[in-house]
């Protein structure tokens, strides 16, 4: 029996996540302008603000990376079910096996692609499987191409900012004078702003793909009784 497994509460999980990630990004950004405003200040300004814009700064980050910490684990729980019922309901020609829809974000260098791989088939093959009729089987017809521009611009914005965050770390690492922080302070506004854009086609990409996967177990749903199917309702974070 192929055990596919129902999606929808992960992807509402994930998207409220994905929400309070873009406000603490927000709040980072409006945090960020802040800081070069008082970084073109006069020097006794900034000597006695100095201690206030750090707190302001160090909260502000802190909220980011526990949104952050979130936006992971229920994003990755999401984005592996939604392969492992592609690989259930043997789809043909998929890029990965289905480990590697968790374990590819943490392996160096092949997270800059793998997960853009993986995201491809579910984004493109999901909806053309929940789209399909009712008489076809899965996995005996050709999967037509959809626009990949979406997620095109939500993986440039990931890994630009990704890019930018490592550059100001190691910045950061070199003692930096006045005109350094700024420069650094630049580079986190465009890095959050990045960001907010990742984020807003992230959400459109998830409730998208929700949609084709709700529609293929609606699918499966509707097949007799003696299906090869099984639809399950498991919430085991291992699922």
């Amino acid at each position: 029996m192929n055990k596919v497994l129902d999606n929808f509460q992960r992807s509402k999980t994930t998207i409220i996540c994905f929400y309070i990630m873009l406000a603490a990004v927000a709040i980072l950004l409006i945090s960020n302008v802040m800081q070069y405003q008082f970084l073109n200040e006069g020097f006794f300004q900034i000597l006695a603000g100095a201690k206030a814009n750090d707190q302001r700064q160090l909260v502000a980050s802190f909220i980011v990376i526990a949104a952050q910490i979130a936006v992971i684990i229920t994003f990755i729980q999401w984005f592996r079910r939604a392969y492992h019922n592609l690989h259930k309901a043997k789809v043909k020609n998929l890029k990965m096996s289905e480990g590697w829809a968790a374990g590819g974000w943490f392996i160096p260098i092949a997270s800059w692609f793998i997960p853009f791989q993986i995201m491809q088939d579910i984004w493109i093959k999901t909806r053309e499987y929940g789209q399909s009729s009712n008489d076809e089987e899965l996995g005996d017809h050709n999967v037509t191409q959809r626009p990949m521009m979406t997620l095109g611009i939500w993986w440039a914005c990931w890994v630009g900012s990704n890019i930018l965050g490592f550059v100001n770390y190691q910045l950061m690492r070199d003692n930096p004078g006045m005109s350094d922080l700024k420069m650094i302070t630049i580079l986190s506004i465009v890095a959050n702003i990045l960001s907010i854009v990742s984020i807003l086609f992230i959400v459109k990409i998830i409730k998208e793909s929700q949609n084709d996967q709700d529609a293929f177990l609606e699918r499966w749903n509707s097949k007799d009784a003696d299906s090869t199917f099984e639809i399950s309702q498991s919430d085991d974070v291992l699922d």
